[in-house]
C-alpha cells in the first residue's frame, strides 16, 4: 500500500497509478 502523501489529488492519483501499474 502506498503511504498517504501530504497532498489530496496527488496521493489519490499515486495510489491508483500504483494499483494499475
Amino acid at each position: 500500500m502506498v503511504r498517504r502523501i501530504p497532498r489530496g489529488r496527488v496521493a489519490t492519483y499515486g495510489q491508483v497509478a500504483t494499483l494499475a501499474g
